[in-house]
């Protein structure tokens, strides 16, 4: 085969698979339709591990906005294509709240660069008799 048409072809490919899997921005950039979560927390029990889910929820916010986190199990997700910098609170049934003052989400022309976080809650000392 001619290489100017190896060539050619090689750049057709690459311009089929940009614009098959995305949408390319008048910019010339390909972006896919993917939703991403800016923010992930799998929760834990810092004592023994196990996950903490009961009455778990999460809120992050940043200035006047404020979102409840979905929670799927002992996993909370949050700020889906928003870029920021966020307060994050996490509590759950029988533990101390958690807390992050200054978790950023940053994001490039298409999607936000998600953030993952291991947060280990401690419980909470209940008052004795």
């Amino acid at each position: 085969m001619p290489r100017h048409f190896i060539a050619s072809a090689a750049a057709l490919l690459q311009v089929l698979l940009s614009t098959a899997c995305g949408v390319t921005e008048p910019q010339g950039i390909s972006c896919t339709r993917e939703f991403r979560y800016g923010v992930t927390a799998a929760v834990t029990d810092a004592a023994d591990g196990t996950q903490a889910t009961e009455g778990l929820s999460g809120v992050l916010t940043e200035g006047s906005y404020r979102e409840e986190m979905e929670v799927g199990g002992n996993v909370l997700v949050g700020a889906g294509e928003r870029a920021g910098l966020y307060e994050l609170t996490i509590m759950a049934d029988g533990y101390v709240a958690w807390t992050e003052s200054a978790l950023e989400v940053t994001a490039d022309k298409c999607h936000v660069d998600p953030v993952s976080l291991e947060v280990l809650l401690h419980r909470s000392v209940q008052p004795g008799p």
